[in-house]
């Protein structure tokens, strides 16, 4: 191991393009910004001198991530303002709004067999799991060792905002092992830990996935299984969406958990920088997602995970997601001979408001018209193909917000951001026309299900390309999710392929009544696709122990480690693979490492 130690030190930052000394934010403006509710919030890619120049603004802000990505603060209404002024921005976009991937209990019998290892002796030493959600229980002893000690190796609680702050970043609350460790002996000891560290997991969705990943078996007699026992964890709570985002989005009433795309980037920074600290193969567990997105790679956040999984010993997992079998997206082919298609929605009379993205891959020119319900039209919404561009029309009661993106210098895939507010109940029919006969694709995703009420969804929709943005990045390993007792994908799991026609998801996972705990270390079943995600991250965690640390292969890049995944895919005869649903097969663990 310090073999590979000293030769990999010598790539750090070759491959990790760390960030430059350019931040010139303050904690304490760092933490106005990113908790109050004055600016908004877009991430974006950047070139040159750029952060010092914005800051000297009175209407932008702007801290640098790393040398490429930045997240930039923009007064409401100055965003045209800025794209102008500064040709620097070479990308960019709104903060997307990200839910849970779903994690529902369960009544009936576990499946004992779902995490099933066989022979396999790995237990996950010598790697680290990098949790990225609700938080961990650090006091419950499965996230110990046999002495006692927290496998935790640090905490950044985003949501406290009292307390010392990482290195390098603006806001948020770290904890270290040791202080972890003195919270755990106070609680022992009939003291306060949350005096120590104030962190909670206030709903227990971490806590749960936590446990699949690498809980500790407490006594032989033990049922609950984990897959990477003696993993070590560090953990991102996220903190919740800003208002000022959630109204953007007509969220503003929406009641459950919501969070926004420049706090998983910097969680995604914060796993790095201390998985450059440690010097460990780390293995990062995505557990949320967003219907936003091109769905190609081209996005942002796809982007991102991409740069930093161009590294050895750094990966990210997800899961496709709960989406496959609501009305979220449809996609059209327009020959040369088709100048304009027709997309319907249908709104719920309960459903106050509604977004939802087109994303027009043809390079041409194109124009938007809308007619409500009631036959009201407006046959070319009045927008300018300027990066950024926006506009609000009225029709028929309804406020409709708009607005331009190029999504992606690469791509040069146009995107159209709608929001709807007071949205008048029934259909509502959207039409897409082009200038030229040039051949194309449109793709419309809706709202993901979980801001979506009664009967809203596409009238004509489609199973396929609904897994959920981050999971079409290049570099991300992806499972769907399998119920294993019917023999079947999941009824809800997400599909693939991706909108450029890459093989996503890689493999399929069990997903559906898995043994777990909750908050009070109390056995639970659980379903859902953070369940298929989480084994899929034990898993990954094992091949890091037997290829970095136990030395069998150090150059574990992304698609080494799906090769490995594929080769322990078992495949049904008469099925073609990889398909949209399983990708190249149902993972068995044992199989993967036998082989």
């Amino acid at each position: 191991m310090e073999d590979y130690d000293r030769a990999f030190s010598k790539v750090i930052y070759r491959e990790a393009g760390e960030p430059v000394n350019e931040n010139v934010l303050t904690v304490e403006e760092g933490k106005q910004l990113l908790y109050g509710e004055d600016y908004e919030t877009y991430f974006a890619e950047y070139i040159g001198d750029f952060a010092r120049k914005v800051n000297a603004t009175d209407y932008a802000r702007a801290f640098l991530i790393n040398a490429f990505f930045t997240v930039i603060f923009v007064r409401k209404g100055t965003l045209s303002q800025l794209l102008k002024e500064f040709p620097e921005i070479t990308n960019i976009e709104r903060s997307f709004p990200y839910t849970l991937l779903n994690l529902e209990k369960s009544d009936e019998t576990p499946d004992l067999t779902a995490i099933s290892k066989g022979n396999v002796p790995l237990d996950g030493s010598g790697v680290v799991v990098g949790l990225i959600g609700t938080g961990i229980d650090y006091l419950n002893p499965r996230f110990m060792d046999k002495q006692g000690k927290t496998r935790i190796i640090s905490i950044w609680d985003q949501s406290i905002s009292v307390g010392p702050v990482p290195k390098s970043f603006l806001y948020g609350t770290e904890y270290n092992r040791e202080e972890i460790d003195r919270a755990i002996l106070a609680s022992q000891i009939g003291q306060n830990p949350y005096d120590i560290v104030r962190h909670k997991d206030e709903v227990g969705y971490g806590t749960t996935i936590a446990n699949i990943i690498g809980g500790r078996k407490l006594n032989g007699d033990d049922l609950v299984e984990s897959v990477a026992p003696n993993c070590e964890f560090i953990v991102v709570k996220l903190k919740e969406s800003r208002m000022i985002n959630k109204i953007h989005w007509g969220l503003e009433d929406y009641k459950g958990l919501m969070y926004d795309s420049v706090d998983i980037a910097a969680s995604g920074r914060y796993l790095n920088q201390m998985q450059q600290l440690i010097n460990k193969p780390l293995v990062m567990f995505l557990s949320i997602g967003t219907n936003l997105g091109a769905h190609d790679g081209s996005t942002l956040g796809e982007r991102y995970v991409d740069f930093f999984t161009q590294r050895r010993t750094f990966s990210v997992v997800t899961s496709t997601a709960n989406q496959g079998a609501s009305p979220i997206c449809f996609k059209v082919t327009l020959s040369d001979k088709d100048l304009e298609k027709e997309i319907s929605i249908n709104v719920d009379e309960n459903q106050r408001n509604i977004f939802f993205s087109i994303y027009y891959s043809i390079p041409d020119k194109v124009s938007i018209g809308i007619t409500s319900p009631t036959g009201e039209t407006i046959s070319n919404i009045p927008l300018e193909p300027i990066n950024g561009e926006e506009v609000t029309v009225e029709l028929g009661g309804t406020s409709i917000f708009v607005q331009y993106f190029l999504e992606g210098r690469i791509t040069g895939t146009q995107e159209f951001n709608f929001v709807m507010r007071n949205v008048v109940g029934g259909v509502w029919k959207i039409k897409v026309k082009k200038r030229y006969s040039v051949y194309g694709t449109v793709n419309i995703w809706l709202q993901q299900k979980e801001f979506s009420v009664g009967s809203t969804g596409l009238v004509e929709s489609t199973p396929y390309t609904t897994l959920m943005t981050p999971a079409t990045a290049n570099n991300i390993i992806v499972t769907s999710s399998y119920d294993e007792a019917a023999n079947t994908i999941m009824k809800d799991s997400g599909r693939g392929f991706t909108a450029d026609n890459r093989i996503i998801p890689t493999i399929s996972l069990p997903g559906k009544n898995v043994l777990s705990v909750d908050l009070n270390n109390n056995p639970i079943v659980v379903s859902g696709s953070a369940v298929s995600g989480a084994i899929l991250t034990g898993v990954v965690a094992l091949l890091y122990q037997w290829g970095i640390v136990e030395m069998n292969d150090l150059s574990l890049y992304a698609a080494k480690i799906k090769s490995y995944l594929i080769q322990g895919a078992i495949r049904e005869r008469g099925k073609t693979y990889p398909n949209e649903e399983v990708g190249f097969g149902v993972l068995s663990i044992e199989k993967c490492f036998s082989n």
